[in-house]
């Protein structure tokens, strides 16, 4: 597998709203202005994977199409969005889904002449520099030409209180930070409630949904640990949903 990720090329792609093949982490998502958290397969079904929130009809099947970036060159369709369950007290009800992820294929591709899907699991773009949690500043979004991406060599289900963790989106491009509280039930939109959640106080703005976040392993390694989907405002804090947590609503997937 690390021979096969190192024989990638980038395409030169200027930022991450720039269009780019293969489809990888932390660049743009169309038409809703996300990020890719990434390319995956559940068992051999190739799949791309971003937030719920970031689809026609949110925490709901709707087949809508998809493109990158932000563009017309559609090449795949919503198959995986579990529709919310309800969980709660008897006198609280409230609608859940345990990850704020939904899953498109590759299939019924348009492409560009010339151009080709390539698709690849375990890459995320990197950019020139990060940002620390401490300062709550943006990071870059220009691609690194000579080291364009990160390369997920392992992945793990959860995350501890204190864990450093990373994250690229295509607003506020790489920053990093520290889990500060797990297992948080969050609200998101249309009412429903994320179960066991996990904090940081990694920075991100609107349109960073949808966000690989990962463990830097070293120069280019990383474990991938989850997606990023909510900022609470007026608070560094942004939400993310585990690997494990993921892999309950979208099946047995790999990120790399």
């Amino acid at each position: 597998m690390i021979e096969e990720v190192a024989a990638v090329e980038a395409r030169q792609s200027s930022n991450l709203w720039s269009r780019h093949r293969p489809l990888t982490g932390g660049f743009e998502l169309g038409p809703s202005g996300c990020t890719i958290t990434g390319s995956a397969y559940r068992v051999f079904e190739p799949l791309l994977v971003t937030n719920s929130h970031c689809t026609a009809t949110n925490f709901s099947l709707d087949g809508q199409s998809i493109s990158q970036g932000n563009g017309a060159d559609t090449w795949g369709f919503e198959v995986i969005d579990p529709n919310r369950y309800s969980c709660g007290t008897l006198f609280n009800w409230k609608s859940c889904r345990r990850a704020d992820v939904a899953a498109y294929n590759v299939s019924g591709v348009t492409q560009l002449p010339v151009d080709t899907l390539a698709f690849q699991v375990g890459l995320i773009a990197r950019t020139t520099f990060p940002s620390s949690g401490l300062s709550q500043a943006a990071g870059s979004l220009a691609i690194d030409q000579t080291t364009p991406y990160w390369y997920i060599q392992a992945e793990a289900q959860s995350v501890l209180v204190g864990t450093g963790v990373h994250k690229v989106g295509r607003t506020t491009g790489w920053t990093y930070g520290t889990v500060t509280q797990t297992c948080v039930d969050r609200q998101s939109s249309l009412s429903t409630w994320i179960v066991c959640s996990d904090n940081t106080n990694m920075f991100g703005q609107g349109g960073d949904s949808g966000s690989p976040v990962f463990i830097v392993n070293n120069s280019v390694s990383v474990t991938f640990v989850g997606t990023l989907f909510a900022v609470v405002p007026g608070s560094p804090t942004a939400v993310m949903s585990n690997l494990g947590q993921m892999k309950q609503d979208l099946g047995n997937v790999r990120f790399f």
